[in-house]
């Protein structure tokens, strides 16, 4: 699995085991339609870095378990773990970045 299937099963997880779709999509600043473009790809639809970080703050995790980088989905007031480096982590951000250069419009 990539780091971009890792991440939308992981919110379709989240959004399904506390159904907050309308809450998430209020946070930020999005509608519910493309909250749910994050969970199905049908679109390559993918959140901006500052909306990947306010995911990660609304269901209270890491920006490492969203996108697979752990599977410790404990986040800043749950139990501290140790977060590494690793060899995936390289893997994740230049996908991540790709993702984040199909969005932007060339000048």
């Amino acid at each position: 699995m990539t780091n971009e299937e890792i991440f939308r099963e992981r919110l379709k997880g989240l959004l399904e085991g506390r159904g907050v779709s309308a809450g998430l999509a209020h946070a930020l600043g999005v509608t519910r339609a493309s909250v749910s473009l994050y969970t199905t790809g049908k679109r390559k639809t993918f959140p901006t870095l500052g909306n990947l970080i306010k995911i990660a703050d609304y269901f209270d995790t890491s920006l490492d378990y969203l996108v697979g980088l752990t599977d410790v989905p404990t986040g800043k007031n749950g139990e501290e773990y140790e977060i590494g480096f690793n060899a995936g982590y390289d893997k994740a951000i230049n996908e991540i970045s790709g993702l984040l250069e199909g969005r932007r419009k060339p000048r």
